[in-house]
């Protein structure tokens, strides 16, 4: 099971001209959430989690080509500098160190690696004509990582109680015809004895561990051309030819 990388990308990231303020740009960083929304749900906790991760940053553009990134560790800069956040955009953005391509996402190593070599938190993902299309953040990469190790868990929950169900249903049939009055004996279909119940080693005078070394003609020689037509005949069945790999033995 793979990470999903496209599963870490923030759609349609907040855009500004090369022209706007550093003002302009606050007043677009605020996260757009429906103040009617219903009660608390997966997805609504997933949709508030992106749009704040949207809302972390704006990229700004030139002639639909991104020259900078302004996020909210440039703003928190400016305010302890006590510069003015009227000042024009460029004099407060940063230039973008690295940026992803839509059309040749990296996997996620990689992703991370990147985000840590250049010591950033954001990631522009951009077409190819170089214009934003989306965002990778610090935040939505940790997201998809523990997403992802909860859907391992959850898939190894199902498969071992699966395997629970299974070995309880084959404790069940195993006891049903170790308890039968019959001898029975379980063989694959070339007729090589694989076990046989309680009844079968008392009534043949064989254990379990000597009836597995055994063939079907051993056990009951005078019916031996029987058996091997009854197998053959068995086999020739389309359906049984691709499903049968045992057969049951009923002595009475």
């Amino acid at each position: 099971m793979q990470i999903d990388l496209m599963a870490a990308i923030v759609r349609d990231p907040i855009l500004v001209s090369i022209n706007a303020t550093v003002m302009d740009a606050i007043a677009q960083m605020h996260p757009k959430i429906p103040s009617d929304l219903p009660e608390d749900t997966e997805n609504n906790k997933q949709d508030a989690f992106y749009e704040a991760e949207r809302s972390s940053c704006v990229m700004v553009v030139d002639q639909n080509r991104l020259v900078g990134v302004l996020t909210e560790r440039d703003i928190v800069r400016l305010s302890s500098q006590r510069t003015c956040l009227n000042i024009a955009i460029q004099q407060g953005m940063t230039q973008p160190s690295c940026t992803l391509q839509a059309a040749a996402l990296p996997d996620l190593l990689e992703v991370m690696q990147l985000l840590q070599q250049h010591q950033i938190h954001h990631l522009p993902v951009l077409n190819q004509q170089n214009y934003p299309v989306g965002l990778v953040t610090q935040a939505t990469l940790q997201r998809v990582i523990v997403q992802h190790h909860i859907a391992i868990q959850h898939h190894q929950t199902e498969w071992s109680q699966v395997e629970h169900t299974l070995r309880q249903n084959e404790a069940r049939c195993r006891a049903l015809i170790d308890g039968a009055s019959d001898a029975i004996l379980l063989a694959d279909t070339r007729g090589n004895l694989i076990s046989g119940n309680r009844k079968a080693e008392a009534l043949l005078g064989y254990c379990r561990a000597e009836l597995a070394h055994l063939h079907i003609k051993h056990i009951h020689p005078a019916e031996n051309s029987t058996l091997t037509a009854l197998c053959s005949t068995i086999l020739q069945e389309p359906t049984a030819a691709r499903l049968c790999t045992k057969m049951e033995v009923v002595f009475r």
